[in-house]
């Protein structure tokens, strides 16, 4: 599996809530953004928020890439990273639990594209400097044309009784703005 198509089914994962009777799991992330660079300490792969929490994906399809992971300045100096849950996401058997990061989630994906945590992941107190950071930049790229590394996931009103439609903004299959309901 690609470092590409890890960072297409963590930001699926972000989309869709999970729940995992040995661990906290996560509600849907109203917005997730991929792989955008920043003037921030870091470029996360998959980067989603929710209500109560930003949740960082790294995406990693081999063990050097993961190894040269834990020489940025950010893994050493955990407090200027953002995300309050981190989790690594890297194809079935690549990692061992032990090795991961203190605190650090794992979440494997198999040969069809499935998920298992093998591993949730702890509190983190968030750089939330940076991610505001992130999010502001996100802003004014919705001034213009997107680009293909954003899903954002709008609520709207409904009467009375009625359900709540889910729209998916996804600038991935097409250039153009495309609104579709779920």
């Amino acid at each position: 599996m690609t470092h590409d198509e890890l960072i297409e089914v963590g930001r699926k994962w972000l989309l869709k809530p999970w729940r995992n009777a040995a661990s906290e799991g996560h509600s849907a992330c109203s917005l997730v953004i991929t792989d955008m660079t920043t003037y921030a300490w870091e470029t996360p792969d998959v980067l989603g928020w929710n209500s109560d929490r930003s949740i960082l994906i790294e995406c990693k399809a081999s063990r050097s890439d993961f190894k040269a992971d834990a020489k940025k300045g950010v893994r050493m100096n955990p407090a200027q990273g953002v995300g309050t849950q981190r989790y690594y996401m890297v194809p079935k058997g690549l990692l061992k639990l032990e090795d991961m990061p203190e605190g650090w989630g794992l979440v494997e994906v198999n040969e069809a594209g499935r998920t298992r945590v093998r591993r949730a992941s702890k509190t983190f107190v968030a750089n939330r400097q940076g991610e505001v950071i992130m999010l502001l930049s996100l802003i004014r790229r919705l001034d213009v044309k997107p680009g293909k590394h954003m899903a954002i996931r709008v609520y709207t009103t409904q009467s009375k009784g009625e359900p709540r439609a889910s729209v998916t903004f996804n600038s991935e299959e097409e250039e153009s703005t495309k609104w579709k309901t779920k």
